[in-house]
């Protein structure tokens, strides 16, 4: 127990980054994970009729036509795509550095998911792309 009377959890084996290229591996994953939650608030948008129509007003219809909604999908899609395909890659370099890839892939919770993911999410975002 710390002074402040909080327990530090034991840290997570699917997060370690032991030198600089895994702490690279590790930023660039989370950074694409992270950047994929405004597009798909935006892929929910596009059934609110109301809030695009706000949106047109904003300055984000200076760089994404809101009203458009085919258009919207497409580029979602395509956003989505990619950066799904960096997060997942950017873990297996790291994984694979840390001599853990086939560990994490098939007998982690951590990679099974994303090998899940990454089998099921180009079924989702190619339709959108087009």
């Amino acid at each position: 127990v710390k002074s402040n009377g909080y327990i530090d959890p034991p840290p997570r084996a699917a997060v370690k980054a032991a030198n600089t290229w895994q702490m690279v591996c590790l930023a660039f994953s989370r950074s694409a994970a992270y950047s994929l939650l405004p597009p798909l608030a935006l892929i929910f948008l596009t059934k609110c009729k109301a809030t695009l129509a706000m949106l047109a007003n904003t300055p984000i219809s200076f760089f994404i036509s809101v009203l458009n909604a085919h258009e919207l999908h497409v580029y979602v899609g395509q956003y989505i795509a990619f950066y799904s395909w960096v997060h997942a890659i950017c873990h297996v370099f790291r994984w694979a550095d840390q001599g853990e890839l086939y560990d994490f892939l098939f007998h982690h919770r951590t990679g099974i998911s994303g090998v899940i993911a990454v089998l099921v999410t180009p079924l989702i975002t190619f339709p959108m792309m087009f």
